[in-house]
């Protein structure tokens, strides 16, 4: 039998062909995408910075349940700051001061108010809350502050009235918002009796909580805490003491 070595050879050629330019194939393409890292398109990049930049502007600037709550915490100090004007009589200056510390952040029954010399403060100013509480009175200011001694400060002592009593009594702090007063047992006081701050409006310091008077003394001994609560307290209110 009589092979053909000629077909067969040219048939080898072929495939050797064939496989030289599969391999260049491949060897363009490798090429092309090194390229592709060193050469980046300036047509391209164009492209991907313009569709960031639209990216980043259709984002909100605020997560809209941030702004929302935002929002909410504005109005809820517009209507706080709305009250507070409302309560003051009209003939009276009052002067708005916001609170900066409190305690623990500031001295033991002390606050620290964002109202300075520079605003009209001065020292023994007597400071209100709500319109309607006498809370303390300025112990040290400067230029833009001011620190309020609280009427329940341990050791300070205040001139009070009791009920429809007109006799002036001594109020004495203990501290952490209480008081006591020692006074004679012929003066009639019961529990839930006002705590009035001598002044031509009624202002209220606090209300009789203890009264208690032995059979044989000469003297009652009451406790009474202020009603205002130092620690959810935004705003004060300050009026220039006249004496």
């Amino acid at each position: 039998m009589k092979m053909n070595y000629q077909g067969l050879g040219s048939k080898n050629k072929r495939n050797e062909a064939g496989a030289r330019e599969i391999g260049a194939a491949f060897l363009l393409l490798v090429v092309l995408i090194i390229a592709g890292y060193l050469f980046r398109n300036p047509l391209s990049d164009a492209f991907y910075s313009m569709k960031r930049v639209l990216l980043l502007k259709s984002e909100p600037a605020v997560i809209p349940t941030a702004s929302n709550a935002m929002s909410e915490a504005l109005q809820i100090d517009n209507d706080a700051l709305k009250d507070l004007l409302g309560r003051a009589p009209e003939n009276e200056k009052l002067t708005l001061a916001t609170i900066l510390a409190r305690p623990p952040q500031s001295p033991y029954d002390s606050l620290v108010i964002d109202i300075g010399t520079n605003n009209g403060a001065h020292i023994g100013d007597v400071v209100y809350a709500q319109s309607t509480f006498a809370i303390g009175k300025i112990a040290k200011t400067d230029a833009k502050n001011s620190v309020v001694t609280l009427f329940s400060s341990s050791g300070q002592k205040q001139s009070v009235l009791i009920g429809s009593s007109t006799t002036a009594v001594e109020a004495e702090g203990r501290g952490g918002g209480n008081f006591y007063i020692k006074i004679p047992r012929n003066i009639h006081v019961v529990a839930g009796d006002p705590i009035m701050w001598p002044d031509l409006r009624s202002v209220l310091l606090g209300v009789v909580d203890v009264v208690d008077a032995g059979e044989g003394d000469a003297y009652a001994h009451i406790y009474f805490k202020s009603p205002v609560n130092i620690q959810t307290l935004r705003y004060v209110e300050l009026k220039a003491n006249t004496n």
